[in-house]
Order: structure tokens, then sequence, then C-alpha cells
């Protein structure tokens, strides 16, 4: 996200990811050239912004002084009253600063943890990209449910990993 705000010359990047299911996301509204214009948050989105899937993640790079230039304006004018990040973003874009998106194609990379739930549910995905390398350079995985290997482990092409294996780092 850096390099490509670098890149672009961009005032400020923001990242964005197509998601599933938007619920509970802020949604990315863009003028007809494709260019941010908006950032709706769900408790102000209408039916139409709540369709869009193109969501704010929450990550921002910003040019400091076109930060502090946008966010001497904000102000708590939304549904819940607060002072929003977004707003920041949308003031720098309306007003002609160069606003740039990156866009993650894994909506799993910018899944959220709030809840013992999500976070065994984090773990698991990285668990699973894990194995899935190894399975890509040959290694056999019987059971990846019961199956638990630190990156960095050294594990030869054709060797087969039995349930319930713990394989750390020595």
């Amino acid at each position: 996200m850096l390099e490509a705000h670098r890149r672009l010359s961009a005032e400020a990047t923001v990242l964005t990811c197509q998601k599933s299911d938007p619920t509970g996301y802020g949604r990315i509204s863009r003028t007809p050239e494709g260019r941010l214009w908006n950032i709706v948050e769900e408790p102000d989105a209408d039916d139409v912004t709540r369709r869009i899937r193109e969501i704010n993640v929450g990550t921002y790079v910003f040019r400091a002084s076109v930060f502090r230039e946008a966010y001497a304006g904000v102000e708590r004018n939304n549904a819940q009253g607060e002072y929003y990040l977004t707003d920041v973003v949308v003031r720098a874009a309306q007003r002609g600063r160069r606003v740039a998106t990156y866009a993650v194609g894994d909506e799993e990379e910018i899944a959220q943890v709030n809840s013992r739930k999500e976070l065994a549910r984090a773990g698991e995905i990285l668990r699973g990209r894990i194995l899935e390398r190894y399975m890509a350079d040959g290694v056999t995985v019987l059971d990846p449910a019961s199956t638990y290997i630190e990156t960095g482990v050294k594990i030869g092409r054709d060797s087969t990993i039995l349930p319930f294996t713990v394989i750390e780092r020595g």
C-alpha cells in the first residue's frame, strides 16, 4: 500500500476490499471516473449505498500536511454523533487532493478480530495458509485440521505429516 501511495504520488491512500458481505463496513463511493468521492459508514448509508461491496478497511496513508488541513474541518454531523476519520479522507478528496485507493484482493486478509470466535477463525486461516505452502512444496498433510506447523520449519519433499502433529522451530 505504501509503495502504491508513493508510486501514484498520492496525498492520501485508502485500503479497500470487495466484501461478499459488506455489512458493518463503510462503503466506498466513487465518481463516474472511478475516483474515491465519499466513504459512507453503515449507520449513515441508504439502501443503494448498502449494496456497494467495496468497503473501507480502515487503513490509511496520508501526507501529514494534507491530513492536518482536512482534519481541521471535521465535524460530528453523522448518525452516531462521532468524529469519523473517514471524513478526513473525504474532505481531502472533495477538495481535489490526490486520494488513491489500494485494493486487497483476498477479503480474509482484512478479517477483523473483535471476539474470541473471530480470533479462532483468524488463527485457522493463518494455519491453513502455512499448511498450504508446505503442501504446495510436496509435503503430505493427512489431516490439516489437527496439524500445527510453525512458519520456517524445514520439512523435506515427500514427507508425510500424520494427524495431531505439532512441529515447532527448535
